[in-house]
């Protein structure tokens, strides 16, 4: 494994340890059942898609930790929460921004040609993942 690819799977590390957290600061501050469970589901599967990508990597994710980007975006989430009386909204709101932050770190990994078959193989699968779960958000917060 290249030491490129390994620092790209660390990129891919940090953008689901932001995931992580940033869905359990949404989990944490709705109020809908439905959310929450959805929130958790999500949390479960950044935790697979890490497992999955760990014989790519030199490091743990908990070793690689999270970018300032994504620390910034929780808070922004908790002022956001402090600020509005619909909470459920806006942690809907939030957490679209920040799949999308995810899909455009896939994105831009997988334009790399030298990825190995089977890394890339995963992060596809991954994307297509993080993709509808992207587009279940906007369905809610459409219907909301």
């Amino acid at each position: 494994m290249t030491s490129k690819v390994i620092s790209e799977v660390n990129d891919i590390f940090e953008v689901l340890n932001e995931r992580i957290r940033g869905y359990e600061k949404a989990r944490d501050n709705v109020q809908s059942p439905e959310y929450k469970s959805l929130f958790e589901k999500y949390v479960a599967q950044s935790r697979s898609f890490e497992q999955e990508l760990a014989p790519f990597s030199d490091r743990t994710p908990e070793e690689v930790g999270t970018r300032a980007k994504g620390d910034l975006w929780r808070f922004w989430m908790d002022i956001k929460d402090a600020l509005t009386s619909d909470s459920d909204e806006a942690m809907l709101k939030a957490s679209i921004n920040g799949e999308e932050a995810a899909i455009d770190q896939y994105q831009d990994v997988l334009e790399d040609r030298d990825l190995p078959t089977n890394l890339r193989a995963r992060l596809d699968q991954q994307l297509v993942e993080i993709r509808a779960a992207h587009g279940n958000l906007v369905r809610l917060r459409d219907i909301e």
